[in-house]
């Protein structure tokens, strides 16, 4: 297995409590896509491409790449998610290459990883409570 990027020192990482300070009017995200390898849509053997589902309250912002032999990579959802905030926009078309490399895990570059996902961004408001 790979490794993802180090988000360490960054202002939200995959922490719950920090999805709630990063975005205190939002009950969650969604993010419904397809993984692609080299342009292509990943199969399960069978032709299906099998969307995949991913939600931020449970994972944080960061979809750690499938590629067993990506280092340093992974797909940063919270940067899409602070723009459709700022764009007040509930739904979002996204297209994302995965910023790693098949190095080594001591940091060895090697060639570009080949995958990336396209799919939707949803995001659930918090419902307000009624007078």
């Amino acid at each position: 297995m790979g490794e993802p990027m180090d988000r360490s020192r960054r202002s939200f990482s995959n922490q719950f409590n920090q999805f709630i300070d990063a975005f205190p009017t939002l009950e969650d995200v969604l993010f419904e896509y397809v993984v692609h390898e080299y342009g292509h849509p990943q199969t399960d053997g069978h032709g299906d491409t099998g969307r995949r589902r991913f939600n931020f309250r449970q994972r944080g912002g960061l979809l750690v790449c499938e590629n067993p032999r990506c280092y340093r990579g992974g797909y940063e959802l919270d940067h899409e998610v602070f723009s459709m905030l700022r764009d007040g926009v509930t739904e979002k078309e996204v297209a994302l290459a995965c910023p790693g490399d098949e190095g080594t895990p001591k940091a060895r570059r090697g060639r570009p990883c080949g995958c990336s996902v396209k799919g939707k961004l949803t995001l659930v408001s918090k419902k307000t409570p009624t007078a």
